[in-house]
C-alpha cells in the first residue's frame, strides 16, 4: 500500500502508583484496548506507547513475575484489537534462554511484527536496569506501509549517539522511542527534561528523520515521570506535544517532506559508513583497554 503521508500518535499515560502495579500484576490490559480503540476511531498508522508500558516502570520486587514470552495471550489480544493500525506496547520480556529483556512489540494483524530489546540498559544516577536485564544486540528496522519504514530505540539507546547513528544508517522514515524518564532520574544539575526535548529536535533535523517519542507521566514511588511527549518532524519542529496529563497526541508525517529534508541536510547519504568502520577497526584494540598507549596517527 502507497501512502504519501500517515496519521501517528503517541499515547502518554499516568503512571500506576507502585501499590496498583502490586495488585494487578500487568498494568492491565484495558488501557491499552481503550487506547487501541480511540486510535482506530481516528485513523491512526502507527500508535505508540511508552516504555515498559504493560507493567510500569516500578518493576524491581517483581520483575520475573510480571514478564512476558512474546507469544503470551496479553500481547496477542492487544495485536488483535489493533487490526491494521501497527501498535507498539513495552514489556518485560521472557526470553526462551531464560535471560529477561526490556523490550517493546510491534503488534498488527493478530501477530508480533517485530521486536527491540533495549541495547544501553543505563546504570547511573537512579537506574539499575542492569540488575534486571539482558542488553539486545541488534538495532531493529521493519517495513511498514509501502515506501514506510521505522527503527525503533528505547530511552537510554537515544543517548549513546552511535546506536543512533546506526539506525539512520538504514535509512528508516522515522524513529520511534518510547521511553520512561523522571525528574530525578540522572541526578541534580541535570536538566532531563530540557535535555531530552533537546535530543528529539537534534536527531530530527540531523537526520531528516521524523521522531514519535512516548514518555509516562506523574509521580510515583518518589519519584517523578516528566510527560513530554512528542512527534518532531524530518526539519526537527514539533508537531504534537503532550501536556501535564494522560493524553494521546496526533500528528501527519509527510513522505515528501523527509525526502525534502534528506536532499538539504544529506547527513546520511555522505555518513561515510566505511571510514566508520576502518577507523573503529582501528582504535578498537586501544578501546578497550583504558590503559593502553594513545592511538597514534597513521601519517
Amino acid at each position: 500500500m502507497q501512502k504519501s503521508v500517515l496519521r501517528v500518535a503517541c499515547a502518554q499515560l499516568i503512571h500506576p502508583e507502585k501499590s496498583a502495579l502490586e495488585v494487578i500484576g500487568h498494568h492491565t490490559i484495558a488501557p491499552h484496548l481503550e487506547t487501541i480503540a480511540r486510535a482506530r476511531k481516528k485513523n491512526v498508522d502507527i500508535l505508540v506507547f511508552p516504555e515498559l508500558s504493560l507493567t510500569g516502570y516500578s518493576f524491581a520486587a517483581r520483575h520475573q513475575d510480571l514478564a512476558l514470552f512474546p507469544d503470551a495471550e496479553q500481547l496477542l489480544s492487544l495485536a488483535r484489537a489493533s487490526a491494521d493500525m501497527t501498535t507498539g506496547v513495552g514489556f518485560i520480556e521472557q526470553s526462551s534462554s531464560g535471560l529477561l529483556y526490556n523490550s517493546f512489540a510491534w503488534l498488527k494483524q493478530g501477530k508480533v511484527t517485530a521486536l527491540h530489546r533495549k541495547l544501553n540498559l543505563p546504570n547511573y544516577g537512579q537506574l539499575d536496569e542492569g540488575k534486571y536485564f539482558a542488553a539486545g544486540h541488534h538495532i531493529t528496522t521493519q517495513d511498514l506501509f509501502g515506501h514506510w519504514s521505522m527503527a525503533t530505540l528505547i530511552c537510554a539507546d537515544v543517548w549513546n549517539p552511535a546506536l543512533v547513528h546506526l539506525a539512520a544508517l538504514q535509512n528508516p522514515s522515522m524513529l520511534v522511542c518510547p521511553f520512561a524518564s523522571t525528574k530525578e532520574a540522572v541526578g541534580k544539575g541535570f536538566d532531563n527534561p530540557t535535555g531530552w526535548t533537546n535530543t528529539f529536535r537534534f536527531y530530527s533535523m540531523m537526520y531528516g528523520l521524523p521522531g514519535l517519542y512516548c514518555n509516562w507521566i506523574g509521580p510515583v514511588d518518589g519519584v517523578n515521570f516528566t510527560g513530554g511527549s512528542s512527534i518532531i518532524d524530518a526539519n526537527g519542529s514539533e508537531l504534537a506535544r503532550a501536556k501535564g496529563g494522560e493524553e494521546m497526541i496526533l500528528a501527519e508525517l509527510d513522505y515528501q517532506q523527509i525526502t525534502d529534508a534528506r536532499m538539504r541536510l544529506p547527513t546520511i547519504r555522505t555518513s561515510r559508513p566505511d571510514l566508520i568502520l576502518r577507523e573503529l577497526e582501528r582504535i578498537h584494540p586501544a578501546l578497550s583497554v583504558p590503559s593502553s598507549a594513545p592511538v597514534k596517527s597513521t601519517i
